[in-house]
């Protein structure tokens, strides 16, 4: 098995990222900024809806998916894990998590982008 080893570094503007990555997402920060006004974020992407969310704790990553909610409640819901930092994704009919045998939420939503994991 191959170890792949995170540098994990919070910020809440991308600009603030000052070194060359290899891979970046962005999104609503959840924890431990959660500021939607400061963010500029849209009242749509807050609703009561499904929600996505990428999140880490040490040098685990966790790819989250909630039932309808509020994205308070989704941070809250995201924070009870024990989590070091979270943000949301995007929502809505595009979240979904499939795993073994196509298990998980499923929509009929094309996705044109996702972030995968490989066994």
């Amino acid at each position: 098995m191959q170890k792949i080893t995170f540098i994990i570094q919070i910020s809440i503007f991308i600009s603030e990222i000052k070194r060359k990555v290899d891979w970046e997402i962005g999104g609503v920060g959840l924890y431990p900024s959660y500021d939607p006004n400061l963010e500029q974020v849209p009242r749509d992407i807050l609703r009561h809806t499904t929600h996505t969310g990428i999140a880490f704790k040490g040098n685990e990553i966790y790819l989250i998916v909630s039932e309808p909610c509020s994205m308070s409640i989704f941070k809250q819901k995201v924070i009870a894990l024990g989590i070091d930092g979270a943000i949301a994704l995007d929502g809505g009919g595009s979240t979904q998590m499939f795993y073994k045998n196509n298990f998980g939420i499923h929509t009929s939503r094309k996705l044109n982008n996702i972030v995968g994991i490989k066994s």
